[in-house]
């Protein structure tokens, strides 16, 4: 979970549902079975006569992109792996940011500790334990693994029609939670009443702040214009397609 606070004495929360345990072993039981299958294939392959001389090399060679998968996916992914991906989870640093490579590479690196040592075992102990849905890796990088939210009926948020063939501007806004569409729609709605005055243009700043560090967006819309474009992207991906 992620607290900010706007405002003199009003906290906003923006919170991430924590991955439970079984969750993340069953993201690791897909990815397992993808590492089976892409194994299977290298044995159908190279199981010619030709390449008998060199297999073990071979072997080696297309061992690699397994060891450095969950690295690469990362990375490329935006925190996410296949097995996450199927289980919508994603792996964000512990005050919901988004993490850089350094992160990743650490959370990697620790790996072997914490899924090969003991089938997993103590990775499956340390989140247990920890309560932060963080294994070995996770506590050395500052990284946890959250829920991606999942789709939310219109009708029990009330959330309004948008105009037809609408186009999102931040692809980003699928992974705002219910809370902080609430939220920013709090913060519009006391701008709406009050006008520009100081107290609502510093929730607005402070806010579209908070929103940018946790998406990893730049923009040159205004803080009115940004929240807005929030609030219909939010609308967007959470309408029954």
């Amino acid at each position: 979970m992620e607290n900010i606070s706007i405002g003199t004495s009003q906290n906003i929360d923006l919170e991430h549902s924590l991955a439970s345990v079984g969750e993340r072993i069953v993201a690791h039981i897909i990815d397992y079975f993808l590492f089976l299958g892409y194994f299977l294939i290298v044995l159908i392959i190279f199981s010619v006569n030709l390449f008998q001389p060199v297999l073990g090399y071979i072997y080696i060679l297309f061992a690699l992109p397994i060891l450095f998968y969950d690295l690469i996916c990362e990375l490329t992914f935006n925190g996410q792996n296949a097995g996450k991906r199927v289980m919508k989870l994603k792996v964000v640093m512990a005050d919901g940011s988004q993490p850089d490579f350094m992160a990743y590479f650490i959370r990697w690196i620790f790996r072997i500790v914490d899924n090969v040592i003991l089938f997993g075992g103590i990775s499956t102990l340390v989140i247990i334990l920890n309560g932060r849905s963080q294994r070995i890796g996770d506590l050395a990088a500052g990284t946890t693994v959250v829920r991606l939210k999942r789709k939310q009926n219109l009708e029990s948020l009330r959330l309004p029609d948008l105009p037809p063939n609408y186009q999102p501007f931040f692809p980003e806004a699928i992974n705002l939670t219910e809370n902080e569409y609430k939220i920013i729609k709090e913060v519009l709605d006391f701008r709406y009443k009050t006008g520009l005055t100081e107290p609502a243009y510093n929730l607005m700043v402070q806010l579209k702040t908070k929103l940018e560090k946790k998406l990893n967006i730049s923009t040159t819309l205004n803080n009115q214009e940004f929240l807005k474009a929030m609030i219909n992207d939010y609308i967007y991906y959470n309408r029954e397609k």
